[in-house]
């Protein structure tokens, strides 16, 4: 082996340790339907909601019932929640109280529990209520019946569903692992790997002019 490929490989290898076992933020990403009569014998499908809900491990704190019902949490970027329904979609974070200590929606019966609550035994996903003329409703056009008067309740057999509240109410992140979507490098990881390879670049360069 040559002192060029010695000096390369030697380059690759201090930029691999440098980034092995660096921080990743991992994403994670859980749906499920909700309807206001999910536990009803019979359902109309055609109020099926779509839920998705994407967690940002870089801006939340813990994986506890604590972190995840405050308000900061869903408005700092770590939560974010999309509702869906017959080809329309909108983002619930946009519609919450930033001086609300639990998330809520400006203008609905908001509980104790806030937006969620997932704590064992619980049988509804929305832990209020929304009104006619909730501003939310109104300003994103939401169809009447999904969406107000009433809870929605999740259908309880969904394993997504089971797992997020498992997420939500005890903090076991052993299922985690089912819902990741992405690992992105934190920033000084980042920084640190733009580093290696410039400098893996600037020894190659240099070896060639040398040979040259």
């Amino acid at each position: 082996m040559t002192i060029r490929q010695i000096t390369t490989t030697l380059s690759i290898a201090a930029l691999l340790s440098l980034s092995h076992g660096a921080s990743q933020a991992e994403t994670y990403q859980f749906q499920f339907l909700a309807n206001p009569d999910a536990l009803d014998a019979t359902q109309n499908k055609s109020l099926d909601v779509l839920h998705t809900i994407t967690l940002d491990t870089s801006k939340i704190a813990a994986f506890n019932v604590t972190t995840l019902s405050k308000t900061a949490s869903w408005l700092g970027g770590g939560i974010d929640m999309t509702m869906s329904h017959n080809g329309k979609t909108v983002r619930l974070n946009d519609g919450l109280d930033p001086t609300s200590a639990f998330p809520s929606v400006k203008g609905s019966y908001g509980y104790s529990e806030g937006l969620l609550s997932l704590s064992p035994g619980t049988s509804w996903f929305f832990a209020m209520e929304f009104a006619p003329g909730n501003p939310f409703i109104d300003g994103n056009a939401l169809p009447y019946d999904p969406f107000v008067y009433g809870f929605l309740f999740a259908y309880q057999n969904q394993q997504s569903y089971i797992d997020f509240g498992k997420l939500w109410a005890t903090g076991d992140t052993s299922i985690l692992s089912k819902y990741s979507v992405s690992a992105v490098p934190e920033p000084s990881t980042a920084l640190t790997a733009a580093l290696g390879v410039g400098l893996l670049i600037r020894l190659t360069r240099k070896k060639q002019a040398a040979a040259a």
